[in-house]
């Protein structure tokens, strides 16, 4: 259910714990330097940059980075003793979880420095008090501690060891000066795919006849024995490219897996190739490299552990359960252009086979029931895919490791660490933060029943549905063929069943969907919603690939009025959080006087706002 302009609940203690941030790694802050400076813009860069170094003038955020932007060690704020610096500032804004934080703009991030002053003053205030700890927080400590060890022996062991020099950068261009023919091999599982690369190592098998016996690609691929042409070493998929690209003609790489599946992949032959400068491709091959490494680091570090406490997987119940789970991200292709659709929905499990164990050790084992528990408890939007084996023996280990992990870097004095010990002071301070929210506001906080009456009549243009269109999509490559489907579907075809026709020849030419009037700036949105009526069929493009896309509306729901008993919990939710809102801003302006604040909102707009984990 969608309500058209309900007021969203009021997120009071947010503002109060801005540096807190989710369990998960916010996504990345969308920052993307121009294709081309504005007019005028070259002249600054190559007077800003040092005629000996010849470095380039950055762009972020459609500004150039001329040497305005402040220091990290610049301080914005401070209460008390407590310091905040541009490094930190900016740190905890990309931490913070994406849908609260404000815009950065100048209000946003002022709003922005307000909360971090006001999470240290409540910070200051409840440490003060010492007020004693129940079993609950003492338990959410210790997942806390585990989860914190195992990060900080993630960052120690792994991230940090993972250093990239000017000479493997070197090295790894040289891969770009050639193209390499290839062809692969796609197969059901992956054991069959290593039995079948023993043999064609081995020469027990010629390529040709593994093709025919065990590829499960698709009628086309099979027919050109996998051929999959001519690949440049710019573009190509970066997970595979260092198992292909080190190959030389004739040998035949490892087991790996895609999105495919899992392959095989050959190459047949190799010819040059112009790259391009070594400085345009420099940052990409560092990144590279170093995910690489991160990537085995991180793989040996959990053989360890796996080994350590006698781990032992089901492979049988985990390929059983990813299959039942989707990817979290789907990516469609219609003429209008390409769009990413994230899938929060789980799957649902029979009460017999949530008692499937996935994997056991000596001290523990992870049945389906738990692991599903684990990983709905996780924020959709940074829920990994598990809908492989090996995605879901990754998160399995994960799970399963990780008190083990805070064991080992416990045993390596990382509880002593500068990082382990913020995050762990941080936890305990959040949880004595909400205590007082609770004790403070939220027990002051009674909506009247009359209230919420008076709200839902003076809002009842708020309470409506969302107007929802469902639709038919056609994709064709040339414009005679969206021709020939419309004049189909003009007749009297029904979309169905040209779909459902098409499915048993074995083609995907199109899909039906429903669009909410909520997705705004989504594919065909003003056709579905102001042009179309239901039944009228719509011929659009054709897009940069040369498809054109057929459109049929089927139906229209223009949206209803929603009754007041079926709105009134989130009626008096909001209300509720309104209210606490208002108390938590007086309760924090009496205490604000018993603190030193100093703060510097002026120097905001000289703050480089970029997530520093995207930049070199």
């Amino acid at each position: 259910m969608s309500l058209r302009g309900f007021p969203p609940a009021a997120l009071a203690l947010a503002c109060v714990l801005a540096l807190a941030g989710p369990s998960h790694p916010a996504p990345p802050s969308p920052w993307i330097p121009p294709p081309a400076p504005p007019a005028g813009a070259a002249r600054a860069e190559s007077a800003a940059a040092a005629p000996t170094t010849k470095r380039p003038v950055r762009w972020i955020n459609n500004q150039p980075d001329t040497g305005q932007f402040l220091p990290d060690t610049v301080v914005l704020a401070r209460v008390n003793d407590r310091t905040t610096r541009v490094g930190d500032y900016v740190d905890a804004y990309y931490r913070s979880y994406a849908e609260d934080r404000p815009r950065a703009d100048s209000a946003g991030l002022r709003q922005f420095l307000n909360s971090i002053i006001d999470k240290d003053v409540m910070g200051l205030m409840v440490l003060g008090i010492n007020r004693p700890l129940g079993f609950e927080d003492r338990l959410a400590l210790r997942e806390n501690r585990e989860r914190v060890l195992s990060s900080v022996l993630f960052q120690r062991a792994v991230l940090d060891s993972a250093t990239v020099t000017e000479e493997e950068t070197r090295q790894l261009y040289e891969q770009f000066r050639f193209a390499v023919h290839l062809r692969h091999i796609e197969f059901a599982d992956r054991a069959t795919a290593e039995r079948v690369r023993r043999d064609l190592v081995s020469g027990r098998i010629l390529w040709k006849e593994a093709v025919r016996k065990y590829s499960v690609a698709p009628d086309s691929d099979r027919a050109r024995d996998g051929d999959l042409g001519w690949h440049r070493r710019l573009g190509f998929d970066p997970f595979l490219a260092p198992q292909v690209f080190t190959l030389k003609p004739g040998e035949t790489s490892p087991v790996v897996q895609d999105a495919r599946g899992d392959q095989v992949i050959q190459v047949i032959e190799r010819r040059p190739d112009k790259p391009p400068a070594y400085e345009a491709l420099r940052s990409m091959m560092r990144d590279e490299i170093r995910n690489n490494k991160v990537g085995q680091r991180a793989s040996a570090l959990q053989a360890m552990m796996r080994g350590e406490v006698g781990m032992v997987h089901d492979t049988a119940n985990m390929v059983w359960a990813a299959a039942r789970f989707s990817p979290t991200k789907r990516v469609s292709r219609e003429a209008s252009g390409t769009t990413t659709e994230f899938v929060v929905g789980m799957p649902g499990f029979a009460p017999a086979d949530t008692g499937r164990v996935l994997a056991r050790h000596r001290y523990a084992q992870l049945t389906v029931g738990g692991m599903v528990d684990v990983y709905g408890a996780i924020q959709p939007l940074f829920r990994p895919s598990v809908n492989d084996f090996e995605s879901m023996r990754s998160f399995v280990d994960g799970v399963l490791l990780e008190p083990y992990m805070a064991e080992l870097a416990a045993r390596r004095g990382l509880e002593r660490d500068s990082l382990a010990v913020v995050q762990l002071q941080r936890r305990r301070e959040e949880i004595l933060v909400e205590h007082m929210y609770q004790d403070s506001i939220m027990s002051k906080v009674w909506v009247q029943p009359q209230a919420r009456r008076k709200y839902y009549q003076e809002h009842l243009t708020a309470f409506f549905t969302y107007p929802t269109a469902k639709y038919a999509a056609f994709v064709g490559d040339s414009r005679a063929a969206a021709d020939s489907l419309a004049a189909r579907l003009r007749a009297g075809e029904k979309a169905e069943a040209m779909l459902r026709a098409d499915s048993l020849a074995g083609r995907a030419t199109g899909s039906i969907q429903e669009r909410s009037a909520n997705d705004h700036g989504t594919p065909y949105y003003r056709l579905l919603f102001e042009e179309l009526r239901p039944g009228k069929v719509s011929v659009e493009g054709p897009d940069r690939e040369g498809d054109f896309a057929v459109i049929q509306l089927l139906s229209f729901d223009p949206g209803r009025q929603l009754p007041y008993e079926e709105v009134e919990g989130a009626i008096d939710e909001s209300l509720q959080n309104l209210r606490a809102e208002e108390l938590l801003h007086e309760f924090l302006a009496r205490h604000r006087k018993r603190f030193r604040i100093e703060a510097h909102p002026q120097l905001l707009d000289r703050v480089l706002m970029a997530d520093r984990t995207l930049m070199e």
